[in-house]
């Protein structure tokens, strides 16, 4: 009776594909949005791709820490220009 008063919780995992398997354009959009949800990007979808995409050829970033830096670098300094 008490497991039946008992509810289970259920979590549901999403695996994404790991990055050697993605193809360029998903590892630009899975990065997109990763950065996105981070900190919300003040910037059109695209522009953020572009930036992502630029930063990716560029290749000075060796970790996921380099380019959140980077991606804070890049709206606060945008938006110090602004004001």
């Amino acid at each position: 009776m008490q497991q039946a008063a008992q509810q289970q919780e259920v979590n549901e995992i999403v695996i994404s594909k790991p990055h050697a398997l993605m193809d360029d354009l998903e590892r630009i959009e899975y990065l997109a949005d990763s950065l996105d949800a981070y900190i919300a990007c003040p910037y059109p979808r695209l522009k953020l791709l572009a930036w992502v995409a630029a930063e990716l050829v560029q290749g000075k970033h060796t970790d996921s820490a380099s380019l959140d830096n980077a991606y804070e670098d890049w709206i606060s300094n945008d938006a110090d220009s602004d004001a």
